[in-house]
């Protein structure tokens, strides 16, 4: 783990971010206040479609309430509660046909926010629906095949005429307000939402998603998604429920403050995927938790995706750890951290920072070839601006934040992953972006990347490739500068690594800078510098008084639309 990231005595990480602020106000909705040990669910007037309630059983300090949905052309089901809260010391068991069953809770009460500090137990797909928010507690516990919870609710066409679109159509579709949202409770000792292997949990919300605690869903998939609407697709015969954002929102916060475990541990499998989609993305260690995010597979890892194109900013904080390896024999995995919101107008002024994407990565992330075979696996870092390294100045002392970065191959035979920055301009430098109020404050599209950074990954076995889009974002013009008397040294290992800059723009090694390798490098370093991916003859390869050297690796310069042939 990247030590200075860790939270030390005596010093102070960087504040939360005004996007986790904003989240920590907005949880304080239409909450309620705790239910009482032995609350159950409410049932609406309505009378349930292919399922039953019964009456309370087990005892009057622990009651459970049993629902049974009946089997049907579809196996799917719909119960209205008038609220859906569950008293720490309270069950609700579902029996459902089979794994493949849907059944739905759709809270219609308009009386508040769902509270669970209780237990759910199912053998199916269990949805819960209400757009007031859904609120699992520090004493949750839940057990199902797979769940959605949802402050979106139904559209119209799913609901109308007694349930008809919700009961057959393939695909599910949930709309709603941005002001709820769901929340997982932050206490990772106690509270736990599993899913079986395969299955999906997925939380939903309007305005606001914060996952702490715990959720596993082994082998399967974890989403945090906020979003004005989005589509739901139960899957074939598995459990497992496929998510499509159709309305992408332009505010809301997804937090990570617990651990998100989509690992397998069966032999022969992969790690599972998880997804956070929203306007703002925020991973956070420390106060008020701490982010682990694990798809890790015996026979390769899994993926974890972190934003989008419409993400204005994301912030992995010092302390998160987001991994994907190979735990066996097989590729490690992929992890996407992408904020390319981009509006950028073209123009040689002053940049709004409302009009392009920023991702802030400090934290730890390995995509590990297994250790008895596999290649390296993908790392990637995207966003209008990038950063991975911040130089805070404190009254005690300077705060350095890096990422630590790892796509090694474990094993002997296996071939170096790759770590990839995707922003606009680059500049490579020796030192970090200075943050201003203890943050990055981006001033325009682009990115500044510490030499040492690039040197650290090399180190550890994982080739570096940074790209730069497409001129005319802004006064970006797609370019890559090593800054002059600025050196890139791998200085240790033995596994075949590359480094390549490819640029739309032009390449340009300063006066005084260097790429190359130091004494302990046994391995071949090769090193890559492409100019004009666009292919519009403007952009070129520029050494200036600078040096490449590599142990028995190969250096190209080239260009164009095809840098192997320089057209």
């Amino acid at each position: 783990m990247n030590m200075c990231a860790m939270k030390l005595p005596g010093r102070r990480l960087p504040p939360l971010k005004p996007v986790v602020l904003a989240l920590l106000a907005a949880q304080a909705g239409p909450a309620l206040a705790q239910p009482v040990p032995t609350q159950l669910p409410v049932r609406n007037a309505t009378a349930p479609i292919n399922a039953t309630v019964g009456a309370a059983i087990g005892t009057p300090t622990n009651p459970v309430l049993p629902v049974t949905q009946q089997a049907s052309a579809t196996n799917r089901a719909v119960v209205e509660w008038a609220s859906f809260n569950v008293g720490s010391a309270a069950r609700v068991d579902f029996a459902q046909p089979n794994a493949q069953s849907v059944l739905l809770n759709r809270v219609v009460g308009g009386s508040g926010n769902s509270q669970i500090y209780g237990s759910l137990t199912a053998n199916g797909r269990i949805f819960i629906v209400n757009p007031f928010g859904v609120y699992f507690g520090g004493t949750s516990q839940v057990n199902v095949g797979s769940l959605i919870a949802s402050s979106l609710d139904l559209t119209p066409a799913m609901f109308i005429d007694n349930y008809q679109g919700f009961l057959t159509s393939p695909a599910i579709d949930l709309t709603g307000s941005g002001q709820f949202g769901v929340q997982t409770a932050s206490d990772t000792a106690a509270n736990k939402i599993t899913a079986a292997q395969g299955g999906s949990v997925a939380l939903v919300g309007g305005g606001f998603v914060s996952a702490g605690g715990n959720i596993d869903a082994p082998g399967g998939r974890i989403s945090l998604t906020v979003a004005p609407a989005v589509r739901l697709v139960p899957v074939g015969q598995s459990g497992f429920v496929d998510m499509l954002v159709t309305t992408p929102g332009a505010s809301g916060s997804a937090t990570v403050g617990g651990v998100l475990n989509a690992s397998s541990a069966l032999a022969g499998t992969q790690g599972g995927q998880i997804i956070v989609q929203a306007p703002n993305v925020t991973t956070y260690f420390g106060e008020p938790g701490f982010s682990v995010l694990s798809a890790d597979g015996p026979a390769g890892g899994g993926t974890i995706t972190l934003g989008d194109n419409t993400t204005r900013a994301i912030n992995v904080e010092p302390g998160s750890i987001l991994r994907a390896d190979a735990t066996d024999n097989g590729n490690g995995g992929s992890i996407a951290a992408r904020a390319t919101f981009d509006s950028v107008p073209v123009s040689t002024g002053p940049i709004a920072r409302s009009t392009f994407g920023v991702a802030e990565v400090y934290g730890t992330l390995q995509a590990r070839g297994g250790p008895n075979g596999g290649n390296g696996g993908r790392i990637e870092t995207s966003g209008t601006a990038v950063s991975t390294s911040l130089t805070i100045p404190g009254q005690v002392g300077t705060q350095v934040l890096a990422a630590t970065l790892d796509a090694r191959a474990r094993a002997a035979t296996g071939t170096a992953g790759t770590w990839t920055l995707d922003p606009f301009d680059v500049t490579i430098t020796n030192a970090a972006t200075i943050g201003v109020n203890g943050s990055f404050q981006p001033t325009g599209p682009g990115a500044n990347v510490r030499a040492a950074d690039i040197a650290a990954a090399l180190d550890a076995g994982t080739s570096v490739e940074i790209s730069t889009g497409t001129a005319g974002v802004g006064s970006a013009a797609g370019d890559i500068t090593l800054a002059g008397q600025t050196a890139i040294v791998r200085s240790t290992g033995a596994a075949p690594t590359t480094l390549t800059l490819r640029a739309h723009g032009n390449v340009t090694m300063a006066a005084g800078s260097s790429i190359g390798v130091g004494e302990g490098v046994v391995g071949p370093f090769n090193v890559n510098l492409f100019s004009d991916l666009d292919g519009n003859g403007s952009g070129v390869v520029s050494l200036v008084g600078a040096t490449i050297t590599t142990v028995g690796g190969n250096v190209a310069l080239s260009g164009g639309l095809d840098p192997a042939t320089g057209f």
